[in-house]
């Protein structure tokens, strides 16, 4: 004999075996947690667990006859629990479907926007595209043995297609490569000129300057130029007269002009 056969979770629930001149009684299994009366006619649950459901019988007997019991199954009632909307497209529809861990099985409705549809299942349509079915969608799952409800709400867009968990973490994956790509091209881009404009600025600057070289050369009078000149003299000197001496007094005579040349100029530059 039992208490109840479909017990909820954490009730406290009894077993008893019921035998007319038994001197010894066995159970075909005593679950941890379990205990015994001392003649071990009862087994009692104290707060009987989802793991304890099965099925249960006695053995009674004496050294005379031996007897066993019908066997009898506990469910223990629990849930609803993990309550869960997933979505899929099919053609121009949304389809919601809802799921939850219950025993006895639940039973759903559903909700828009806070407002119940009149819906009794655990699968809602949704036509695409049409502005009024916009919103919150909730699935309240309800089981009447626990007298326990549990909930789970889902945002449909109908500008946008609706997917499952799994399409959108591949669509996330997808948009986040493709920023990537984006960003390193862009990158490449950026190094490609900089390294051109580099390359251009150190050939520009590694040209040869032609006013740097012209004016490279010793501050003051070239004398060397006159060299030309001087052996010209030398070769065109009268019989008897020293070429050195000559070649001194042509060199005197640029020299006074040049200082000439560069006395007027100061002159000038006074003035102003």
């Amino acid at each position: 004999m039992i208490s109840t056969s479909l017990p909820k979770e954490n009730d406290t629930v009894t077993l008893t075996c019921t035998s007319t001149n038994a001197e010894w009684i066995e159970w075909s299994r005593v679950p941890y947690g379990a205990m015994l009366s001392p003649d071990n006619r009862t087994v009692t649950f104290s707060r009987i667990k989802r793991s304890n459901s099965g099925d249960y019988r006695c053995q009674a007997g004496n050294p005379v006859t031996m007897e066993n019991s019908d066997s009898i199954t506990i469910t223990v009632a629990y849930g609803p629990e993990n309550v869960i909307i997933k979505t899929r497209r099919s053609a121009n529809l949304i389809l919601l479907k809802c799921s939850s861990d219950s025993v006895p099985p639940a039973t759903y409705h559903w909700r828009l926007n806070g407002t119940d549809i009149k819906k009794e299942q655990n699968e809602l349509q949704v036509a695409q595209k049409v502005a009024e079915i916009e919103g919150t969608y909730t699935c309240v799952a309800n089981n009447s043995l626990t007298q326990l409800t549990a909930m789970d709400s889902i945002y449909v867009n109908v500008t946008t297609e609706s997917i499952d968990s799994t399409d959108q973490t591949s669509s996330n994956v997808t948009i986040a490569a493709g920023i990537g790509i984006v960003i390193a091209v862009l990158l490449l881009i950026l190094v490609t000129v900089l390294a051109y404009l580099f390359a251009k600025h150190r050939q520009h600057k590694q040209q040869p300057d032609s006013t740097n070289n012209a004016s490279s050369s010793p501050e003051g009078p070239v004398y060397e130029n006159v060299s030309a000149p001087q052996s010209h003299t030398s070769e065109t000197a009268l019989p008897g007269t020293p070429v050195q001496a000559t070649q001194e007094s042509h060199y005197e005579q640029l020299t006074h002009k040049d200082r000439a040349v560069y006395s007027t100029l100061a002159s000038k530059a006074g003035k102003h």
